[in-house]
């Protein structure tokens, strides 16, 4: 298997296979657990396993006279399909790496599009988690390079941020370019990871577990786009700027 051997076959999945990796994650489990646990056949359990330990998405370990599966969480997937080390993929912890992410986008060229997609449940952990004099400084920057930002956003987003900084830190957003859609909540009602693309590098943040994936592989951040695309299309265009007034008004809860 190469750096980057058919991303398709390594992020799509069958129905057994969805459920063999939920049923282990986070656990060490043998073939007759898996058996036991999904109510699979033992022919299809062990099938599974041998197609998903190959793409690397599962590790087998030795235990005694028989082995146990362990399920990789979305880091190391990403270095087992990229590429550990190097200048494919980099995983970085702790919230100045996620805050780099921000910083790396000011230094831009004058006019570079950013690719957004920031579920309202990552918003809330990243504006809790960083000072809004940050934020507020970021935004600024942003504006200067006239950064433009092409954003998929959960229902609600703009709610939560204008609850949850600084007035001065929200209003600062006002005024950049930006195209944004809105998708429904639903579609990512639990997920705290945000997707930054930019032209040469994407960027994945967990703001729960404080993870920065930093890819620089260009087939994938190619994969990455499409697949942001896609999702866009299941969302509804809104104005950004005019958002932003219903929100600065005076009763924002009549405007919203």
């Amino acid at each position: 298997m190469d750096k980057f051997s058919n991303i398709h076959d390594v992020m799509s999945f069958s129905n057994a296979e969805k459920l063999i990796l939920s049923t282990g994650k986070n656990k060490l489990l043998s073939i007759s657990d898996f058996v036991k646990k999904t109510k699979l056949p033992r022919t299809t359990v062990v099938d599974n396993l041998v197609s998903l330990e190959k793409r690397r998405l599962l590790t087998k370990h030795p235990a005694g006279r028989r082995y146990v599966y362990e399920v990789k969480d979305i880091s190391q997937v990403f270095e087992s399909v990229l590429g550990k080390g190097g200048d494919f993929v980099k995983t970085n912890h702790g919230i100045e790496s996620l805050m780099k992410t921000w910083q790396a986008i000011s230094m831009n060229p004058l006019l570079t599009k950013v690719c957004l997609l920031q579920p309202v449940w990552s918003v809330f952990l990243s504006v809790k988690k960083v000072p809004s004099g940050f934020l507020e400084k970021i935004h600024k920057e942003h504006l200067k390079k006239n950064i433009i930002f092409d954003a998929i956003v959960s229902e609600g987003q703009y709610s939560e941020l204008k609850n949850s900084i600084s007035d001065k830190a929200f209003s600062s957003m006002k005024g950049r370019p930006a195209e944004v859609t809105i998708i429904p909540k639903s579609l990512f009602s639990d997920i705290s990871v945000e997707m930054v693309i930019l032209p040469k590098v994407v960027y994945l943040n967990d703001w729960k577990k404080e993870i920065s994936i930093e890819i620089r592989y260009e087939p994938a951040i190619a994969f990455l786009h499409v697949m942001f695309d896609l999702i866009k299309l299941t969302g509804k265009r809104v104005d950004h700027n005019r958002t932003m007034d219903k929100y600065l008004s005076v009763d924002p809860e009549k405007s919203a």
